[in-house]
């Protein structure tokens, strides 16, 4: 696989299906639990900034305070890439995205839309924050309850946590590896 290949796949990572039947939600930031979006048997789908493409509706309503790839996303959106999706997830950093998305859309300006949902979880704090993180992850489950058409069962909660925890356990073998081999390669020893 070249390297242009790579970049390819990374291009089409964030692209939705043309169809609504593959249950797909979009997530903008890290900060989304995708624990949850599996264990309503949604896809998660995670939106990326493309940099360096043009982002000519964005721009009409994203001021230049804007990162490239908040309008990028934004461009996407508007644009009808993520139209099919059944829900938009957008986490707490990108709060600022949601808010512009959402007035857009109340306004009638962004007909092409999915529904649009803030994950509002607080990264750490004391008892009150894990409260408050508590009850949006409840939240969450009933909306993606909602959009699933059923109840999100506490089995496949536990079911969406073991899978994240394996896909998060080969994103670290993977990137170990990569640091093996550069390693390796900074000391000019040859893999066979």
């Amino acid at each position: 696989m070249t390297a242009e290949d790579l970049l390819e796949l990374v291009r089409r990572q964030d692209r939705v299906p043309a169809a609504r039947e593959d249950a797909v939600v979009v997530v903008v930031g890290a900060g989304a639990p995708l624990e949850v979006v599996l264990a309503g048997g949604l896809r998660p789908v995670r939106a990326l900034g493309s940099f360096g493409e043009p982002t000519p509706n964005a721009d009409k309503w994203f001021g230049p305070e804007f990162d490239w790839e908040s309008k990028s996303i934004a461009e996407k959106a508007l644009t009808g890439v993520y139209e099919n999706a059944l829900l938009m997830l957008i986490d707490r950093e990108n709060a600022h995205l949601y808010t512009y998305l959402r007035e857009l859309y109340r306004l009638g300006l962004a007909p092409l839309l999915p529904t649009l949902h803030m994950v509002d979880l607080v990264p750490t704090g004391p008892a009150s924050a894990e409260r408050f993180n508590l009850q949006r992850v409840q939240e969450l489950v009933g909306v993606l309850g909602r959009v699933a058409g059923r109840t999100i069962t506490k089995a496949e909660l536990r079911l969406g946590a073991t899978e994240m925890n394996r896909r998060r356990a080969t994103a670290r073998e993977l990137q170990d590896r990569r640091a093996g081999l550069r390693s390796c390669s900074a000391l000019g020893v040859r893999r066979r």
